[in-house]
């Protein structure tokens, strides 16, 4: 009975070493999962990851994770941070995440 509970044992150790070496490794980047769910595009140059966020990015984000994507691309009112071209691609964007309170 030793000698049968020390087989299982012994198997169970080798098989459980064993068994990581076959599981899925993942190489995809924090940057590539959030485009995977389709929250950011990234640029020309890629998605640059590198790089902090811009208060725009991070307009856009919020907007597309809320589900208000179109909502927030055709806002209409302006936000009053004083930085924010009226003219940017990005000015209906950061305007709607301001009145919605998600920045300040």
């Amino acid at each position: 009975m030793k000698r049968v509970l020390s087989l299982v044992l012994a198997l169970v150790m080798v098989f459980g070493s064993i068994m990581p070496a076959f599981a899925e490794t993942t190489t995809t980047t924090p940057g590539e999962e959030l485009k995977g769910y389709g929250l950011i595009d990234g640029t020309d140059k890629g998605l640059e990851e590198d790089k902090p966020l811009t208060r725009a990015e991070m307009a856009v984000i919020l907007a597309k994770m809320y589900g208000k994507a179109e909502e927030a691309k055709a806002y209409a009112l302006p936000s009053s941070f004083t930085d924010v071209d009226k003219d940017a691609w990005y000015a209906p964007w950061v305007a709607y995440a301001q009145a919605q309170k998600w920045m300040v």
